[in-house]
């Protein structure tokens, strides 16, 4: 449980201190890091350049390196425990199934009922026992996708401090563009001359 909270106080800080001072050192390199990050990313999956983006912030300061690390093994316990719940789930089902599936080859019908009450008897108690693990499974999965909703909250507020410094430093002059589309001008109207006088 102590783990637990101070993993959530720590999350929390991190979302607060989004735009504190640390941020301005790390943007200071923005325009290498997304440029690398750039090229790293051309034929990969739409998200990989916040995720590269976001792994360079990740090298850059403890607390975001200490928050992935206990994501990691906060994941890893999860597939764990739920991979023991599944086995255990999945081998009391099969069981019932089987059992129900045996039953049907009783020719006495009485009999064949009889056993039936006592599979689905059991069943049910089975259910009933297991009532307060489901139930504590379903928040796991649900604290686990609100987890990571915040998670993807925190990619995107922690890189755009980055894009919008590179935005800054990289911004294209618009001089070049304009006397370009002065050159298209004089080009426009030395062709209509061409043409008047043909």
């Amino acid at each position: 449980m102590n783990k637990s909270i101070h993993f959530l106080t720590l999350f929390a800080a991190l979302l607060l201190g989004a735009c504190s001072s640390d941020t301005g050192s790390l943007e200071n390199n923005a325009s290498s890091a997304l440029e690398k990050g750039y090229e790293m990313a051309s034929g990969y999956r739409s998200n990989a350049l916040v995720d590269i983006i976001y792994q360079d912030l990740v090298d850059q300061n403890e607390d975001l390196a200490a928050l992935e690390k206990e994501l990691k093994a906060l994941k890893e316990q999860k597939e764990d425990s739920l991979y023991n719940y599944t086995q255990y789930s999945n081998y009391n089902d099969q069981y019932y199934a089987s059992a129900l599936n045996l039953n049907n080859n009783i020719h006495d019908s009485l009999l064949k009922n009889s056993i039936e009450l006592l599979i689905r008897k059991s069943q049910n108690q089975n259910a009933e026992k297991n009532a307060a693990l489901d139930l504590n499974i379903a928040t796991l999965h649900n604290r686990y996708n609100k987890l990571q909703d915040q998670y993807i909250a925190l990619k995107i507020i922690r890189t755009l401090g980055m894009i919008e410094t590179y935005q800054v430093q990289n911004r294209p002059p618009i001089q070049p563009f304009t006397s370009l589309n002065k050159r298209f001008d004089k080009c426009f109207k030395q062709i209509d001359s061409l043409i008047e006088t043909k």
